[in-house]
């Protein structure tokens, strides 16, 4: 079959790769570059810093690196260590990783800030952890919001404003009223044990940046149409038909549209009501990322960095975090800092500026879940030629995890398994 790919994220390039297995594929995309490193920023010295900066977690991200290490695609492991801080910079909760001997354990400390302890969040977090599993077990966490859930099982403010809100706002780059308005459910099953272990052990990273992902993704595809937009998608008579803004078209057996949701909804021409009702639950919202040598951002004492760093305020309406490069990147080692800050809450001195960008990225909200079951209804339908996929698609925080398993969930009813789940 032909089949067309309209979008080169991780969700379209995971799908092109899988189906480009038995299929004619051909994958547009409208940037010069493929999506996942359009973005990216090269430095003097041949060293490429992957925009935004790309973490990940073994426990939730198992889909993604079973395909990588499938891929032969290295990954190297970095130490798992994060600071909160406040608005003056003091570090009132921090975690690492301690070595003992095969072991790595999570430690966890912190300094009195006169607003949020760092034993009451270790204590309420191991407490929420217990309960996270019984709940989701049972089946009693119900479609109730994460701050509801919260307030109902009596959490303090320490664990829902000095922890969970920035961290999660910051994964998701999200504003806090949207993590505190997120599906409660999605939140408890990233607390699994096995998630919240791997994640304390350590972090990975593609050792040689997206470029290497890209490239090996993109290797078997038929045909790659960069710096093409697309303007329109509808199905007809034998198929779908894929216009571009030149007026050119082409009709193909299959469409999968791995742009993202509100992309896509405009796309789509001839989208039916329960196609619109699915797209439209995932609202987007933007966030900047600004790479920089400012070390203002950070603690005055370097001893108090971290690989991550949260900046927490009692009224914050976005997540500022700043990650700290150079432990990321062996190629860094010798230079002076380079910073990754989200949102920055403080002017960064325009001459340590090196790139700024805007994203933007689905958030979750109680529509979701409804969402979620009802576009595995439409991938069931008999006969469709239409398919979406991407970071919104599948169940959870609508992250790379969950883009590249919507793309292997089209692809097997497309016939095509992935092959590193063999």
């Amino acid at each position: 079959m032909n089949i067309a790919v309209i979008g080169s994220g991780i969700a379209g390039l995971t799908a092109g790769y899988l189906l480009s297995q038995k299929h004619t594929v051909t994958l547009y995309e409208r940037q010069p570059t493929p999506g996942m490193d359009a973005f990216s920023v090269d430095l003097e010295g041949g060293v490429r810093l992957d925009v935004p900066m790309r973490l990940n977690y073994p426990g939730y991200y198992r889909a993604l690196l079973a395909m990588y290490a499938h891929l032969g695609i290295e990954t190297q492991r970095l130490q798992a260590n994060a600071t909160f801080l406040t608005p003056d910079g003091h570090p009132y909760f921090r975690f690492s990783t301690r070595r003992l001997g095969p072991l790595a354990l999570p430690q966890l400390d912190g300094e009195p800030s006169g607003q949020w302890s760092a034993g009451q969040i270790a204590a309420d977090a191991w407490r929420l952890a217990q309960q996270a599993s019984h709940d989701l077990a049972s089946g009693t966490v119900g479609n109730v919001t994460l701050e509801d859930y919260l307030a109902h099982n009596r959490y303090s403010a320490d664990l829902a404003e000095g922890f969970l809100y920035p961290f999660y706002a910051t994964i998701s780059t999200c504003a806090y009223a949207t993590v505190r308005n997120m599906p409660a459910q999605v939140i408890l099953e990233t607390l699994n044990p096995r998630i919240l272990l791997s994640g304390f052990r350590t972090f990975q990273r593609v050792k040689h940046g997206t470029q290497a992902v890209v490239k090996a993704l993109t290797q078997p595809i038929q045909s790659l149409r960069l710096s093409t937009t697309v303007e329109a998608v509808c199905r007809v008579p034998g198929g779908v038909q894929v216009v571009e803004n030149n007026g050119a078209s082409s009709v193909y057996d299959h469409a999968i549209i791995a742009t993202q949701a509100n992309h896509a909804l405009k796309l789509v021409a001839d989208a039916n009501p329960a196609e619109r009702s699915v797209l439209h639950a995932f609202p987007y919202e933007s966030c900047e990322v600004v790479i920089h040598t400012d070390a203002n951002l950070l603690p005055p004492c370097s001893r108090d960095w971290a690989q991550m760093n949260f900046v927490v305020g009692s009224e914050d309406v976005l997540p500022t975090a700043t990650g700290w490069m150079n432990p990321a990147y062996p190629e860094l080692a010798a230079r002076p800092p380079i910073f990754h800050t989200l949102n920055p809450a403080s002017p960064i001195d325009p001459a340590h500026i090196i790139d700024r960008t805007w994203f933007e990225r689905a958030t979750l909200s109680p529509t979701a879940l409804p969402a979620w079951q009802t576009l595995q209804n439409l991938h069931n339908e008999r006969g469709r030629q239409l398919w979406f996929v991407g970071a919104y698609a599948t169940p959870g925080l609508a992250l790379q995890e969950n883009a590249a398993e919507s793309a292997v969930q089209v692809a097997l009813r497309l016939g095509v398994a992935p092959p590193w789940e063999r």
